[in-house]
């Protein structure tokens, strides 16, 4: 393809939207510079940009002018664009990048940038490379599977928070789409992602017409997550792909005769002490199955990730009579700010240990830092220890039913139609026998009370003395602390979330 005979004319807002996306994809510590470049095509009534890191590639398209809407109008324009061939070069992202604070528009030639910044003309300098060094893919058939809509597209990039980022567990690094039982017949179409502690499971009906369940990279979702492209409709498509066939290079041909030569030149003794020279033969390559996404001007292509996915259903706890422990949206959001505001200190796996003890919840970990969050209620007492960012991670989903059966087995979040499952945490067991104290402090710590001589005071603590439980109680008037029997206090206002 030839450069630019003319320069390319870009607005200004249109490469600042490009850039939004295409920075994802592009390799910023690279061993083959084309990676580091946008190529830039003009063709057709349009202006593409393009960039690839070998599995992902996405292009964005500008319009320079309005499609036809006639026959004769698209017949004109047809043979306009057959007199104008396409022209194009690519571009090193920084100068790309320098050229984003424009205002106007750009003119990309074939060695420099042109454009404005509103106090004078600014000329960036570049050196680019042919639009044949730029590794793309080979057009192929993509047949139509569906289009995502708001929350087809949310459940999947959720799903993309639980896969793992483990290198070597690659078929974990993204999110599996399944809609074929093992048999191949249909199944109830699901998205699927885990990173081995945890799981990740939402109904995906948009693609129930899916041929084959395929393994979708992350890198391929964090793209689809830029605002640029994630407020679009997806339009999703596929392809098993085509096996092709490569000819033996021309060096490779060249190595073969000069050696036969030498054979063949060589006395009947010698040739007997070496193998004939075989002949370079076409190497097939396998088909590579893709996926593709289009959102409005932008188009994605992925490879997809090979492997067979673990049997996620073998992990699904299968309760009989499981603990519930239900949420309102008040104490749900209570608790994310709880979560959010914990010391950030690695202690034992980030643990944190989860207290129900029938009314109210209290979390804790080894550092000292204790909440308690009242009214949170539990169809029995139970204690469990888990990973602060797993729990956060689910609880950021939305306001959850959560079911337990025992310290052991895994914290079921059903969260909507999503469902995430957390391993727990092994360690010395979480007693909540004592659920009248936990209760106490539920409702009374933190609190302000009456004490017995009509003085107001704030509860610090509670204990116990023998069968009785005994509050722990600042005394202002009297620049005091003193114990007294709960029994004896009357609560007058409790925080909504106490600290201790």
């Amino acid at each position: 393809m030839n450069p630019p005979t003319s320069p390319i004319i870009l607005p200004a807002d249109a490469l600042r939207l490009a850039l939004a996306g295409l920075g994802r994809v592009l390799l910023r510590t690279i061993t083959l510079p084309v990676l580091a470049t946008v190529r830039v095509i003009r063709h057709r009534g349009t202006i593409t940009l393009a960039a690839t890191d070998f599995d992902l590639h996405l292009c964005y398209t500008h319009r320079t002018e309005h499609p036809p809407l006639t026959p004769l109008a698209q017949a004109l324009a047809e043979m306009r664009w057959a007199r104008e061939p396409a022209e194009g070069i690519c571009v090193p992202s920084a100068a790309l990048r320098g050229a984003a604070k424009a205002k106007g528009e750009i003119l990309i030639a074939a060695d420099r940038l042109t454009f404005s910044t509103g106090a004078g003309d600014t000329t960036l300098p570049f050196e680019g490379l042919a639009v044949e060094e730029f590794l793309w893919l080979e057009d192929e058939h993509f047949s139509p599977v569906c289009s995502f809509d708001a929350p087809s597209r949310t459940a999947l990039l959720h799903a993309a928070h639980f896969g793992s980022t483990d290198e070597t567990r690659f078929v974990l690094n993204g999110v599996h789409l399944e809609s074929r039982a093992g048999d191949g017949k249909p199944a109830e179409p699901v998205v699927v992602a885990t990173d081995g502690r945890r799981l990740y499971l939402h109904p995906l009906p948009a693609i129930a017409d899916l041929p084959e369940n395929i393994i979708l990279p992350s890198g391929a979702l964090n793209v689809l997550s830029a605002p640029a492209l994630r407020d679009r409709d997806w339009i999703f498509m596929f392809t098993k792909g085509k096996e092709t066939v490569r000819p033996p290079s021309g060096a490779a041909l060249a190595d073969y005769a000069k050696a036969l030569a030498a054979w063949n030149a060589a006395t009947p003794a010698a040739r007997k002490l070496v193998d004939k020279p075989k002949k370079p033969v076409s190497e097939k390559i396998p088909a590579t199955p893709r996926a593709r996404f289009h959102a409005g001007p932008w188009e994605l292509t992925s490879k997809i990730i090979e492997g067979i996915f673990p049997n996620w259903r073998q992990v699904m706890p299968q309760f009989a009579d499981p603990i519930t422990v239900s949420f309102t949206p008040a104490q749900a959001g209570q608790l994310r700010t709880i979560l959010a505001q914990w010391p950030k200190l690695k202690v034992d796996n980030d643990a944190i240990t989860l207290a129900f003890p029938g009314t109210g919840m209290r979390l804790s970990d080894k550092n000292g830092t204790v909440h308690l969050l009242p009214g949170v209620h539990s169809t029995q007492p139970i204690g469990i220890s888990v990973n602060r960012k797993y729990l956060a991670d689910a609880m950021a989903l939305g306001t959850p039913d959560l079911r337990l059966f025992s310290e052991g087995d895994p914290l079921d979040f059903m969260i909507g139609a999503a469902r995430v499952i957390v391993m727990p945490l092994k360690g010395d067991p979480v007693r909540v026998e004592d659920s009248a104290k936990f209760v106490a402090e539920m409702n009374w710590l933190g609190g302000t009370v009456r004490l017995p001589d009509k003085h107001e005071g704030e509860v610090l603590a509670i204990t116990h003395n023998g069968s009785k439980l005994v509050a722990t109680v600042s005394d202002p008037p009297r620049a005091a602390i003193q114990r007294v029997p709960l029994e004896t206090l009357k609560l007058l206002s409790r925080p909504v979330a106490a600290a201790a």
